[in-house]
């Protein structure tokens, strides 16, 4: 991990101005959830556990790959906090010729209500940051010159064809307007729908998509009179896409300006998103609910009244446009037969200085220059079903598709797939999430306690506190300070009226 190449280390500096997200997966299933749930299933604000729900704020950080493992004396986060050394008999490194990820995130999420209008309508705003680094379809080789530099000479003189891998890094803030609605309520059937569009603002973005690439590590020799040697990448062929936001966007940029450029017309990128979703419930036993209340009936609209229910959501449909003629630059790379020196790299410290390092080593001077790009929206489809065991008990089976493809200049949502139990209340909720995420490759165990208003929890323990060989670590916490529940419908008040005395009647003489 100490062997990382400075541009990976550059691109994973740029989410420290916030913190680092999965997917909450503890608590995203919940009925109390309220406004978190909202941001993977926005149907679920109708036909809420709560009228109205205020949202203080949120953090979420998660790194994860699936190419090293860890298991040294410290934990992940000290490590990367502390910037501390890590020799390689602490990492276990998987070779099984199949594509390697990392992911490195966050996700704030700002203050945000949700209001119950009617029995049926429900509408909600909500605000959020999110930051991403991806690397995604990244070919073995290529992983490895990551991980270690030329430094394996297990890889000198060999030919290594078809290579390829995707780099994105993404910070985002959005503002969202959510409306719902009960679509059909018939004895044991129940259907909700409802969808959130979303104000999105580019706070930063940059790009390296390589289709194919041929390279091989050779062995040069350092200008005379130095007799040493070094390992060089000989670049046979490259097709690649390169694209990034200039270092003078970037300056003095933090949470409360990147929130006020969500109106601002000088933001650095501008676009839209929305997502839509549909929940549906099966209700065998729905007039266990019901109350008579002065002669009419009612429905307790304060508990959970399924036996199942599913949930199927679209997520983040859209993109950012970034669009500049001094500040955004965008360009093709086609190299053939060129020597690259990854120690020429050690020296850059910004976007710009590294595209003046890849023109150079990779001869893209005479390349046009555009000076704009779209960077999409991490899109998903998002599934989930929810089965009540027993009172207070539930499991929960969760699925996110990845729908960005493999060459897409974009954030992306790592697929997975995962069960979770809970125990779940008004006042407390504990749940144990157990996923394979990292496109259903590696295999998680989480913990999140709800009390009150108030979470802490993780999708991945075992990197939080060093436990096993970790792939990675999570953890996130959020507070809501008001949730005002649904009432019961009370019986009118009755005057009470004093009984009448009858007169005493009079005798007659």
């Amino acid at each position: 991990m100490q062997k990382l190449l400075p541009l990976t280390i550059f691109f994973a500096s740029l989410l420290t101005f916030e913190s680092k997200a999965q997917q909450m997966l503890g608590l995203s299933s919940s009925n109390y959830a309220g406004i978190n749930r909202m941001h993977v299933s926005p149907a679920s604000i109708a036909d809420s556990r709560s009228k109205f729900s205020l949202f203080i704020s949120s953090f979420d950080v998660n790194i994860s790959n699936n190419y090293v493992g860890y298991y040294g004396s410290e934990s992940i986060y000290k490590v990367i906090r502390e910037d501390l050394d890590v020799n390689d008999d602490n990492l276990q490194v998987i070779q099984n010729n199949r594509p390697k990820l990392l992911t490195a995130s966050v996700d704030y999420r700002g203050p945000s209500f949700m209001v119950m209008l009617s029995k049926k309508h429900s509408v909600a705003l909500s605000t959020r940051v999110r930051g991403g680094l991806n690397f995604n379809n990244v070919s073995e080789p290529i992983a490895e010159l990551l991980r270690a530099g030329t430094t394996n000479d297990a890889m000198v003189d060999k030919v290594y064809d078809n290579n390829q891998f995707s780099m994105n890094a993404n910070v985002n803030a959005e503002i969202g307007v959510t409306y719902a609605r009960v679509m059909l309520d018939k004895g044991s059937h129940f259907l909700k729908a409802g969808a959130t569009l979303k104000k999105v603002t580019g706070v930063y973005s940059a790009h390296f998509i390589n289709k194919d690439m041929n390279f091989k590590v050779t062995t040069r020799d350092y200008p005379a009179p130095s007799t040493d040697e070094y390992h060089n990448v000989e670049i046979q062929n490259m097709e690649a896409q390169f694209g990034y936001m200039s270092e003078d966007f970037m300056d003095g940029i933090s949470f409360s300006k990147a929130m006020g450029w969500i109106a601002a017309s000088d933001a650095p990128g501008n676009g839209w998103g929305a997502d839509i979703g549909f929940t549906y419930e099966f209700r065998p036993d729905v007039e266990q609910y019901n109350y008579i209340v002065d002669g009419k009936t009612y429905q307790n609209d304060r508990k959970n009244k399924y036996k199942f229910r599913v949930s199927a959501s679209l997520l983040d449909i859209g993109g950012v446009k970034y669009s500049h003629k001094d500040n955004i630059r965008s360009y093709t790379i086609n190299a053939q037969n060129k020597d690259v020196n990854l120690d020429a790299f050690e020296n850059a410290e910004d976007p710009d200085d590294y595209a003046q390092v890849i023109n150079k080593e990779l001869g893209n001077e005479a390349f046009d220059i555009k000076t704009e790009f779209t960077s999409g929206l991490p899109t998903a489809l998002h599934l989930d079903v929810d089965y009540k065991l027993a009172s207070k008990f539930y499991v929960n089976g969760t699925i996110f598709q990845n729908l960005r493809g493999k060459y897409a200049i974009a954030m992306r949502q790592s697929s997975l797939v995962a069960l979770t139990p809970r125990l779940e209340t008004k006042i407390l909720e504990v749940a144990l999430p157990l996923s394979v995420y990292n496109n259903y490759q590696t295999f998680g165990v989480g913990a999140m306690v709800r009390v009150g208003g108030f979470f802490v929890g993780s999708d991945n323990i075992g990197g939080l506190f060093n436990i096993g060989r970790p792939y990675g670590a999570n953890v996130y916490a959020g507070l809501s300070v008001l949730n005002l529940s649904r009432g019961k419908v009370k019986p009118a008040k009755v005057k009470k009226v004093k009984p009448v005395t009858p007169a005493t009647p009079v005798k007659k003489a």
